[in-house]
């Protein structure tokens, strides 16, 4: 019983452990995925806005008769902010550009999600147009040059203009993870360059707080460059390629996204799993042992201690009612040692046992293992073959006989018994069939059919 408990217990710790490590991995794969198709969307939002505007600054006419845009920037509001307001007129690539977004912004096209900040930069005049306010820009007291500067752009990789000719093979780039000045949030920018005539005269940029993706919040999150590839890592307790999963994603093509999923909680599960299943095992082996013990207790209870055999108990204990339940054909043997008072008297008492013994050991011998045979006192035994019918006994009687002749007792002492058989039919039946037994016991003692044996 032990053994299918610790295979089940087995087949269970690996069972479970395996769904659960699928479960957490499927689960995580779910929410990175998801992130994943988020970007990729944002990616084409960011491109075809920068393709749009591109397209806008070539080919729009530098007129407008609609407000004094210039006058506008000089004030600050609408979303746009510029270092050099005197030198935007109406009929500048800013006024045109900060035209067309504002009824791109206002349509709100299937496209664009506008859940996060969407601007354009233009480098010529330093000039921010975005789709909402950005705060730290709204008083008008920080120098926005700054964020055009070649020092801005290389340490976080927001601007195309001091990229890599072959950075931009994709038409994007994407940055390193920054706080964002205006929401002070973790963020990554996807950007795009605004063309004329093939120049780069300006960038779309796209925020995307990382806090937007609900599952990041459980991760740390670092960068590095790897063969002039952007790493950025998000991972839960620990960064190992063997302790964790591993995903991983182009965002383009210098950067990448990798998802280090910890294997730790798995192996947690496992190592709880198998406690729990240790713990199983070693109750049903308490068990087991506790039900040997007392089956062992009843046992010595039920057993003559010289022989081994039953003892007399044996006839009201329920092992023997329930064989007589599965039978009526049954036969009683009443067997006696012969000359055994003889053995004691000139050999010793410790003779005189191993003659008892030696008649067990041939009667357990002979007779099958279902059958009950007991040391009913003395050197009288008492066998019950359940199912054994009379047509059988004289074999068995003269096997005993047999054996015992062959099988000395000490040197060439041999020992002989007196058989007296009849049949039982039950439980209730069985104190009239040993009496019946043991009448014939002793008429065959009296009788002496076999002066040999005797």
């Amino acid at each position: 019983m032990t053994r299918i408990v610790m295979a089940c217990c087995a087949i269970f710790t690996i069972v479970s452990s395996l769904l659960f490590g699928r479960f957490y991995i499927q689960n995580n794969d779910y929410n990175y995925n998801l992130m994943i198709k988020s970007l990729e969307a944002n990616k084409a939002e960011v491109y075809l806005l920068s393709k749009y505007i591109s397209e806008l600054a070539q080919f729009s006419p530098r007129h407008n008769e609609h407000d004094d845009y210039a006058g506008i920037m000089r004030k600050g509001g609408q979303n746009i902010y510029t270092k050099y307001p005197d030198l935007i007129d109406r009929n500048s690539l800013e006024n045109v550009i900060y035209h067309h977004i504002q009824e791109v912004y206002a349509a709100k096209l299937s496209w664009l999600h506008f859940l996060d900040l969407i601007y354009v930069k233009l480098y010529a005049s330093n000039t921010i147009i975005s789709s909402r306010p950005m705060a730290f820009l709204e008083d008008g007291n920080y120098d926005i040059s700054y964020l055009f500067s070649q020092a801005y752009c290389e340490q976080f990789w927001v601007c195309s203009k001091y990229v890599k000719n072959n950075d931009l093979d994709d038409g994007l780039i994407i940055s390193e993870p920054h706080v964002d000045k205006d929401s002070n949030e973790l963020t990554i920018t996807i950007i795009a360059p605004i063309y004329i005539n093939k120049v780069i005269v300006g960038d779309v940029h796209l925020d995307i707080l990382l806090n937007g993706f609900a599952f990041l919040a459980d991760y740390n999150v670092e960068h590095d460059t790897k063969d002039d590839v952007l790493q950025v890592n998000f991972y839960d307790s620990i960064k190992s390629e063997l302790l964790s999963y591993k995903k991983s994603f182009y965002l383009d093509n210098r950067a990448v996204v990798n998802l280090y999923l910890s294997m730790l909680p798995v192996v947690a599960f496992f190592i709880g799993a198998s406690l729990l299943s240790l713990l199983v095992v070693y109750l049903f082996k308490f068990k087991d042992m506790s039900d040997l013990i007392q089956q062992k207790a009843q046992l010595a209870l039920l057993t003559d201690p010289l022989t081994g055999c039953y003892n007399r108990n044996i006839i009201t204990h329920g092992l023997l009612i329930n064989a007589f339940n599965q039978s009526v054909n049954n036969t009683v043997f009443v067997i006696d040692g012969n000359k055994i008072k003889h053995i004691n008297d000139n050999f010793g008492h410790d003779i005189g046992d191993i003659a008892i013994v030696n008649i067990a050991n041939i009667l357990r011998e002979v007779f099958r293992k279902g059958d009950f045979v007991v040391r009913y006192g003395g050197d009288e035994f008492l066998i019950i073959a359940i199912g054994l019918e009379m047509n059988d006994v004289d074999n068995i009687i003269t096997r005993i006989h047999t054996e015992l002749r062959a099988s000395p007792v000490v040197d060439d002492i041999y020992v002989s018994v007196s058989i007296g058989v009849a049949e039982c039919t039950s439980i209730a039946d069985l104190d009239r069939a040993f009496k019946l037994a043991d009448r014939a016991l002793y008429q065959h003692k009296a009788s002496r059919v076999d002066e040999s044996i005797e």
